[in-house]
């Protein structure tokens, strides 16, 4: 993994999370972004991007959370 500094790691925790609350939105609605408060709380890189990942193919808000709850 390449080394990021503190600040450029919040920005990217703030993008991955600003993209996963669109892309829940446009796919679930209010259902998917009940996530959100949950989704903010992940703090790895690696799981906020296999969230956005797995948003394209989730049945359900339910079927995504499995992702970081394993």
């Amino acid at each position: 993994m390449v080394f990021i500094t503190i600040p450029e790691r919040i920005g990217l925790e703030r993008g991955l999370s600003q993209g996963i609350e669109e892309l829940l939105e446009l796919k679930f609605g209010e259902p998917g972004l009940r996530l959100m408060p949950e989704i903010r709380e992940i703090a790895d890189i690696e799981k906020l991007e296999a969230v956005l990942h797995s948003i394209k193919t989730a049945a359900s808000p339910e079927d995504l959370r499995q992702i970081w709850r394993g």
